[in-house]
């Protein structure tokens, strides 16, 4: 008996590791997005303020 609550506790654990994981890569990829649109928004001011500068 002791031994089927060990594997059950193991499988358990190596489920709960697994779920971090994902969640781990999801915020990471969250993060990259946050990146992009603010180095965009930051191009585009950029692009935006040159051309008031050439009118």
């Amino acid at each position: 008996m002791l031994d089927l609550i060990s594997s059950r506790n193991e499988a358990f654990q190596a489920y709960v590791s697994m779920i971090d994981s994902k969640y781990s890569l999801y915020i990471l990829k969250l993060q990259q997005l946050s990146l992009i649109f603010h180095l965009m928004d930051y191009l585009k001011g950029n692009t935006e303020s040159e051309l008031n500068v050439m009118k």
